[in-house]
């Protein structure tokens, strides 16, 4: 009788102990992974916001597609970085008054949220942006159309 007893009290103990370690190992995994993955997006708000930040420039004619893609980063930060109060703050700060001294400081917040704080983006950095051989597209006056003129009779 002893024997079954602890037989069966040591495989429903195994039993526990094995699903609870499953459990802890899956849990802790799918943490890492969120971890993970929820940096990406911060860095990829990031380089969003870097790579079209060029629209801010009055120097630069930028088309409609130009100012949809920073803008639609401007809207992402209140998502990506909900946890992040001062990149709220900062984000609030711009929605509320633009400026450069604003934008520079929401730049350098997000960096450092986005955990590359050894890589600090500079008040140079940020305001320097290169176009080189941009010119803005125009279409072309007969691109698509045809001139009443150069019609066939």
């Amino acid at each position: 009788m002893f024997d079954v007893f602890s037989i069966l009290f040591s495989g429903i103990l195994g039993g526990v102990i094995g699903a609870a370690a499953s459990i802890l190992a899956y849990s802790h995994g799918y943490l890492s992974v969120e971890k993970v993955e929820r940096r990406k997006q911060k860095i990829s708000l990031l380089d969003d916001l870097m790579a079209a930040r060029y629209v801010l420039q009055n120097s630069y004619t930028h088309s409609d597609e130009e100012r949809r893609d920073f803008n639609r980063a401007l809207a992402r930060i209140p998502h990506v970085f909900a946890e992040n109060k001062e990149v709220i703050a900062a984000y609030d700060v711009i929605c509320s008054s633009m400026s450069t001294e604003n934008l520079i400081k929401m730049f350098q917040t997000i960096t450092v949220a986005c955990g590359l704080k050894q890589y600090a983006v500079s008040h140079t950095h940020i305001m320097q942006v290169r176009s080189i051989g941009c010119v803005a597209a125009t279409p072309s006056p007969s691109a698509g159309h045809i001139d009443p003129s150069e019609a066939a009779p």
